[in-house]
């Protein structure tokens, strides 16, 4: 899990959610309030074909455009949880958040993350590992 990853905040205008991904090397992103709650997420099919909408890049925010029923996992998730949410609708994070309060970000997940641990597992049970 990585703990602090990259976010968008929920009011960044479109103009400014641009300039924010061309200096990013991510395409998905968890949205979050003024408290750093999660409110969303934003992936590239969300984004893709407003981003450059010149009439648009001063009112529409990231919140407008986010998907807001986000599949998440909680740190006690099983990874075949985790291997099954991210695979069920090809998503390629998924934000971990509090059992207690699933509002507050935790981190995220990665598709790499989740398949790196399998392999690993995977390995360490192979029979035929030295």
């Amino acid at each position: 899990m990585n703990p602090a990853p990259e976010t968008v905040y929920e009011g960044l205008s479109l103009k400014d959610l641009a300039r924010h991904l061309s200096e990013s090397k991510y395409h998905s992103f968890p949205v979050v309030d003024s408290s750093g709650n999660l409110s969303g997420i934003l992936s590239y099919f969300d984004y893709h074909e407003v981003l450059h909408e010149q009439p648009l890049d001063h009112l529409v925010v990231a919140k407008d455009i986010a998907t807001s029923k986000v599949i998440t996992v909680h740190p006690d998730d099983s990874l075949y949880t985790a291997l099954e949410k991210i695979a069920a609708k090809d998503f390629s994070i998924l934000p971990v958040v509090s059992r207690e309060n699933p509002d507050r970000l935790l981190g995220i997940v990665t598709r790499r993350d989740i398949i790196g641990a399998y392999n690993s597992a995977v390995i360490k049970k192979s029979p035929w590992r030295e």
